[in-house]
């Protein structure tokens, strides 16, 4: 498994979000869909870093690469990266260096998070939700007074219809990705992709 570094390039840069949403909106076929096609809207609970690390693993033994693909739901892995647009796994798992906000993917562990810089409740409207600033707002305050000035918490936000439905980084500068220094070296080969075989099905 090759293991890469994900780091910001500038300070006071990362965002950890938690997405709250009502729990009668909560669809298990969410996590496979746009936050823009849900139902309802979000309520975004975001704490702001000065600095954080990350890291993903991406397959590379035959094995590795197998199992990836069985646990996305995939055949072959010509496939998944048609399906994805790219022609590698690195391609579709790490995050473009040239981009200058980057929402990190699902994949990533978060090694640490240091010094916060504050944190807000603001809500996201979905094409579902449509709610005027106001009644944006309101939910806004209600969920600040529950969770901060009555101290009550996540168990506060539970307690009102919202439940805890992912976690997400947004990184609001380029990142910095680097292959760990154990891997940086090594020269194993990796499988062929046009003979790799999942479930019986030619990689075509």
């Amino acid at each position: 498994m090759k293991i890469y570094k994900i780091e910001p390039t500038y300070k006071k840069s990362v965002c950890e979000v938690e997405l709250w949403r009502k729990r009668e909106d909560c669809s298990e076929e969410d996590h496979q869909r746009s936050r823009w096609q849900w139902k309802g809207p979000i309520l975004r609970r975001e704490c702001w870093w000065r600095w954080a690390e990350w890291t993903i693993e991406v397959p590379e033994t035959q094995a590795e690469i197998e199992e990836f693909l069985e646990r996305k739901g995939y055949r072959t892995m010509l496939q998944y990266l048609d399906y994805n647009g790219v022609d590698t796994l690195e391609q579709a798992l790490l995050p473009d260096e040239d981009d200058d906000s980057v929402v990190l993917p699902a994949d990533v562990n978060c090694e640490y998070c240091w010094d916060g810089q504050g944190e807000e409740f603001i809500v996201e409207n979905t094409k579902d939700s449509n709610l005027s600033q106001e009644e944006c707002r309101e939910i806004e305050l209600e969920a600040r007074r529950i969770f901060y000035d009555e101290n009550e918490g996540f168990d506060g936000l539970e307690e009102i219809g919202w439940e805890h439905f992912s976690t997400i980084f947004e990184v609001k500068c380029n990142v910095s990705v680097t292959l760990s220094e154990e891997h940086a070296d090594e020269t194993e080969d990796l499988p062929d992709l046009d003979s790799l075989v999942i479930n019986g099905a030619a990689a075509a």
